[in-house]
């Protein structure tokens, strides 16, 4: 038998295996710990661990940037519109003076350094109209639930799942808090577009909807194929919902269609489909299917300048909120489109895929199939009108319920 060796070299390996065990075994207990106690220190996160005070202050929220490194990527202009509501709410709960609003997201500013939600809304929300020179609460921090890597949206639309939950539909995590009637109620008592952009869409709302039996359709579509191709029905699963929708216009009252869109290829459908019904912002952002900035959506398109981008869309949504019935897929815009109604218990449609609509009708809410013929050339995408996987989690994840004070 050898006998054992007892050189420096072998003691230094037998130290640095040792080393390597404890490493390991540090590792795995570290593991274990944030096992169990993950749950519990979100929770606390939840409830305002990290969270800055601002009773008495002036809440100034920011953007979110492009963070490569996180994969983190700038919002939209109405998933930031919902960071603001979101604060808003939370300075309400938290008895602040009010939000200051500063949005730079490079897309839709026209110089650096601009605040891009002044050039379309009043960039101090006051909560306390009595409160006077109060001191600000920046929300800038990277460790913070609220600040650079998180944003106030949550705290409007609660806690969800937005493949399987999404806003507008009810959310027993928040119940009446982030319904459509709630948020509606803080959007007009705080955010008031300028009266130039007012009366944009005052003249156009009075060239075409004037007596008439408006239904507005927002179509999302270029880039969110991408994100979630499941989530956009195609063009004649809005048909049939249009179709109803105009079936129950009242009896001797015209009826004309907003279509809203980001995708030039829907706008063309919806004129073939109800010619002398549509009308449409002639000079919004959109692009064809096939676009070779398609994937990136126009709102993140270098064909359109950052005025263009934003001033169409906001004047979509300003447009969108003076229908009579409303029809929608996943989007920020038509979300906020409700909010913006006079009618904080408007009826609409939301179609959540090929198979599958949410209907708000007046006093109750409800899922029905969508179950239509399709012909050969009215396909889109490929898809087919059987019930998805994400459809069937939909049914079986939330039921229809009753909306408490809708009239």
């Amino acid at each position: 038998m050898p006998a054992r060796r007892t050189d420096g070299a072998y003691r230094h390996r037998a130290r640095t295996v040792r080393w390597r065990w404890w490493i390991l075994a540090v590792v795995i207990l570290l593991h274990v710990v944030m096992y169990f106690t993950s749950s519990k220190l979100r929770d606390m996160l939840d409830d305002g661990l990290l969270d800055q005070g601002v009773t008495g202050k002036m809440m100034v929220i920011y953007s979110m940037k492009d963070i490569d490194l996180l994969d983190l990527r700038a919002q939209g202009m109405f998933a930031d519109f919902f960071h603001v509501l979101g604060a808003l709410k939370f300075g309400e709960a938290h008895r602040a003076a009010g939000v200051r609003v500063h949005f730079d997201t490079a897309m839709f500013v026209t110089k650096p350094g601009d605040n891009y939600w002044s050039y379309f809304f009043n960039e101090k929300l006051l909560i306390d109209p009595n409160a006077r020179n109060p001191a600000e609460v920046h929300f800038n921090r990277y460790l913070a639930r609220f600040g650079m890597l998180g944003t106030f949206s949550d705290f409007a639309h609660g806690r969800r799942r937005p493949h399987l939950q999404p806003f507008p539909m009810p959310h027993p995590s928040c119940g009446e808090s982030c319904s459509v009637p709630f948020l509606n109620n803080i959007t007009h008592r705080y955010i008031q577009p300028t009266r130039a952009l007012s009366a944009i869409v005052d003249a156009f709302a009075a060239q075409h909807f004037r007596d008439k039996y408006v239904i507005g359709v927002h179509f999302r579509g270029t880039d969110k194929v991408n994100i979630c191709s499941e989530c956009v029905a195609d063009y004649n699963a809005f048909g049939v919902v249009m179709d109803r929708v105009i079936a129950n216009v009242p009896e001797g009252q015209q009826y004309v269609i907003f279509f809203a869109t980001d995708e030039t290829d829907a706008l063309t459908w919806a004129m073939l489909r109800y010619p002398g019904h549509v009308v449409y912002q002639e000079k919004a952002a959109r692009l064809p299917r096939n676009h070779t900035d398609g994937h990136l959506g126009a709102h993140k398109s270098s064909a359109f300048t950052p005025w263009e981008k934003g001033s169409s869309v906001v004047i979509d949504v300003l447009l969108l909120a003076k229908a009579k019935y409303l029809i929608k897929n996943r989007s920020s815009v038509s979300d906020a489109a409700l909010l913006f109604n006079d009618n904080p218990y408007l009826n609409f449609s939301f179609i959540l895929s090929n198979s599958l609509v949410f209907h708000y009708q007046g006093d109750k809410e409800m899922f029905r199939g969508l179950n239509y013929p399709r012909l050969a050339n009215e396909s889109r995408y490929g898809e087919t009108a059987t019930p998805s996987s994400e459809s069937a989690a939909l049914g079986s994840n939330l039921s229809p319920v009753a909306v408490k004070g809708a009239k």
